[in-house]
């Protein structure tokens, strides 16, 4: 991991960007970005990092972490309204599937999860506390996931709702809906005294409270309860959309 030598695919890179192909990378950290052309032999590339904001970089490939895909080409885009369909059926899978035992090697996602970090909430005080600060730090980096995804999400959803006619159009509506009321449910959050789940500006572990905690549980819960009936509305359109 610090040695990666990924000078050593220098004309790997050479022969993707001649091919009109970037190659996706961690360009200015561990967010991936994308390079786009390169210097020289190609030990050296030019690059654009993850929020695209900063100007181009040239940056020396010894000195990037090791992360490089090269792609194989260009395929023709599915249908819009397939891909719509593709991705309403992993949401609702990864939503009600038991994905059984989470470990080192495996996420839990959809229900499971909330139904994991409501029982921890209730059970704080089983946490050693040397657990607790880092019990706090994935809380809150999931928590900040949820409300970003969530946001996207109802984006999403209006933005497909047009592919469809009817009731399947009214269902995607509904749960487009949905989803922007939990975004604001826990945009709301965020903002009340002592929010436990700031990233900046949110209370340590040690000052935690029992009302807090109460609080953000609350919050929990009902955005799962959106999350159910958004699902359940993404169904609705799924059945609609096979009449």
């Amino acid at each position: 991991m610090d040695n990666p030598h990924l000078e050593r695919y220098a004309s790997d890179v050479v022969e993707s960007i001649d091919a009109g192909l970037p190659v996706p990378a961690y360009v200015g950290g561990w967010n991936v970005g994308v390079i786009y052309g390169y210097e020289g032999d190609g030990s050296t590339a030019l690059a654009r990092g993850y929020f695209g904001r900063e100007d181009p970089q040239s940056v020396p490939l010894k000195d990037m972490p090791p992360f490089l895909v090269f792609l194989a080409g260009y395929d023709d885009p599915p249908a819009a309204r397939a891909v719509l369909r593709r991705t309403l059926e992993v949401a609702t899978k990864h939503w009600r599937e038991d994905g059984g035992a989470w470990g080192e090697t495996k996420y839990m996602h959809g229900k499971a999860v909330y139904d994991r970090w409501l029982a921890a909430l209730d059970d704080v005080e089983s946490i050693p506390e040397d657990d607790l600060p880092g019990f706090r730090h994935v809380s809150m980096w999931t928590y900040e996931t949820l409300f970003n995804a969530r946001e996207a999400a109802g984006k999403f959803l209006r933005s497909q709702a047009p592919l469809l006619d009817g009731e399947a159009r009214d269902a995607l509506t509904r749960a487009a809906e949905l989803y922007e009321e939990e975004h604001a449910l826990l945009m709301e959050s965020l903002d009340q005294k002592g929010a436990l789940m700031h990233r900046f500006g949110g209370v340590e572990a040690d000052g935690w409270t029992r009302e807090g905690l109460a609080r953000e549980r609350g919050v929990l819960a009902r955005a799962a309860e959106l999350e159910e009936q958004a699902i359940t509305a993404i169904e609705q359109a799924l059945a609609a959309m096979d009449r």
